[in-house]
């Protein structure tokens, strides 16, 4: 009980932020934001671990603001390395940004991991998934790619 209470309280949290996030989408370029949907990530992610394929309902109500999060954020990186050469990449902002990303990729890849109905699985999420993931590997320069795409889509193949 206590797990879905707070759960909810985190989904709350996600729906505010997005919320906020539609008004004025620099709301989500600050720090402190970052950590806050750093954390929510992470907390869906040990969430879905245990919950396996009845994670299925929470997963679907965040699914496509967690992608559009992931792709602004991608952007956001490109942008501070163009500008920041080769320390652009050793700025806490720009570490924060990664591990946003990354946790993204781990809450996917864990969700697809312990599902049980993969064809269905198959067809309601990878699919919005190539452009924003799997495009953006691909459009990203070197420094900026996040390794985790490839372990996520190697899951997906193998499941």
């Amino acid at each position: 009980m206590a797990s879905c209470l707070s759960l909810f309280i985190v989904l709350q949290k996600w729906i505010e932020i997005i919320g906020q996030a539609r008004q004025n989408v620099d709301f989500l370029t600050n720090p402190d934001v970052i950590k806050t949907v750093l954390n929510i990530l992470q907390t869906n992610t040990s969430v879905a671990s245990a919950l396996g394929t009845y994670f299925l309902s929470q997963i679907s109500l965040i699914f496509l603001d967690m992608l559009n999060v992931y792709r602004m954020y991608s952007e956001l990186i490109s942008k501070k390395l163009a500008e920041g050469g080769p320390f652009g990449s050793k700025t806490s902002y720009v570490k924060l940004l990664r591990s946003v990303k990354r946790e993204t990729l781990k809450l996917i890849e864990t969700f697809v991991d312990k599902a049980e109905d993969q064809p269905q699985i198959g067809k309601q999420f990878v699919p919005p998934m190539m452009d924003p993931v799997l495009g953006d590997y691909a459009r990203n320069l070197p420094d900026a790619r996040e390794s985790e795409v490839l372990s996520l889509f190697a899951t997906i193949i193998n499941k």
